[in-house]
């Protein structure tokens, strides 16, 4: 086992070799699937684990709709199985917890598949980013009615 500090989406390309086990920690969210993707390209990994995959998030839904393969922390198959490591497991309160699991090895349209990501991670972020500029707007004008 190695331990590197830096940014991941430079180090891991570069240290990757067959058979690896990759657990993607930081980059989140869109950023976190995107280098998941990248890594899974080159056909090297094993499996990809991304953590912090909760329902009901955009990223998730993206992962259940486009891989079908992928495994999750919080499914009910593997609290059930796992519940003596924690105890009794509600799968509701995990949120921040949970694991998505993507299998490597498998020939799939990467390169599709993160085109059509960044169009998804596009139509999730729009309402966010529309909002903060009209309030930005708003505050510039209530600024200049100050004056």
């Amino acid at each position: 086992m190695t331990c590197l500090f830096g940014d991941s989406r430079e180090l891991l390309p570069q240290q990757l070799q067959e058979g690896d086990v990759v657990v993607i920690d930081g980059p989140k969210g869109f950023r976190a699937l995107r280098l998941a993707f990248n890594l899974l390209r080159t056909g090297r990994p094993s499996v990809v684990f991304l953590h912090d995959f909760a329902a009901p998030t955009a990223e998730r839904r993206f992962l259940e709709r486009n891989l079908a393969d992928t495994f999750f922390s919080d499914h009910p198959d593997f609290t059930d199985r796992y519940v003596l490591l924690e105890g009794k497991v509600d799968a509701a309160t995990l949120r921040w917890a949970v694991f998505a699991c993507i299998p490597g090895g498998r020939n799939r349209p990467y390169r599709f598949l993160l085109w059509k990501l960044s169009f998804v991670r596009a139509v999730a972020l729009a309402p966010q980013k529309i909002s903060d500029f009209l309030a930005r707007l708003v505050l510039g004008r209530n600024a200049v009615a100050s004056r």
